[in-house]
């Protein structure tokens, strides 16, 4: 089973959004496993050295273009090999200086997305 430490400073929602990365020269295109103001998950095939420079594309619901955030590889695990799925890498990604329309635009979709149990 996947475990990570929840030392985040800010809460993130289960949500899967289309994300493209890119990072030296590596381009790839999958899906978010949670989304959130410092950062974000990814579901991928492609496995990315920790502290590894990023430049994410996210594609939010209703919004014509992604935004587009930058980030770091803060931590990679292989997911647990009885998950169907075609990516069997989960990776931390956390942002940095999220522009002012980015990060409102972030803000909503997370507060729109979070439910109380």
């Amino acid at each position: 089973m996947h475990t990570y430490n929840e030392s985040r400073k800010s809460k993130r929602v289960k949500t899967r959004l289309r994300v493209n990365c890119k990072s030296d020269g590596i381009f790839f295109s999958d899906f978010t496993r949670d989304v959130g103001l410092g950062g974000m998950g990814i579901e991928t095939a492609t496995l990315i050295r920790e502290g590894t420079n990023v430049e994410l594309f996210l594609h939010l619901p209703d919004e014509k273009d992604p935004l587009i955030l930058k980030g770091k590889v803060i931590w990679s695990q292989a997911k647990d090999t009885r998950e169907k799925s075609a990516s069997n890498v989960v990776i931390g990604i956390q942002f940095d200086n999220l522009q002012p329309e980015f990060h409102s635009k972030l803000h909503n979709f997370i507060k729109n997305n979070t439910h109380d149990d």
